[in-house]
């Protein structure tokens, strides 16, 4: 039996090849054209990354101390690592103004 194929027909559920590549140029198009646009928001982007850069700078030159370091750190002699008992520790790593930071201290 010879059958020839038939065209898809718009109720059978299938999608041509066509309408495939069709489809996907579009979205390709959509996806390079949404790059495009007025420059705005690379703008604030670099304004923000220069005030956020001269903020860390800022506080790297403020004077600082070395109080926050460890002093009695061990050597656990079973592993030769350091020794896994903790010092101290700050519930947060950083914080703003007027938030709250838990200082826990084991001695």
């Amino acid at each position: 039996m010879n059958q020839t194929p038939e065209a898809d027909s718009p109720g059978d559920g299938k999608i041509s090849r066509r309408d495939l590549l069709r489809g996907a140029i579009a979205l390709g198009a959509g996806a390079a054209l949404s790059g495009c646009g007025t420059g705005r928001a690379t703008q604030n982007l670099k304004l923000k990354t220069k005030d956020s850069s001269n903020l860390v700078r800022r506080e790297n030159e403020r004077p600082g101390s070395r109080d926050w370091m460890l002093e009695r750190t061990r050597i656990d002699p079973a592993t030769k690592y350091r020794c896994p008992w903790i010092e101290g520790y700050c519930s947060r790593t950083s914080a703003r103004a007027g938030e709250k930071m838990s200082f826990h201290v084991s001695t």
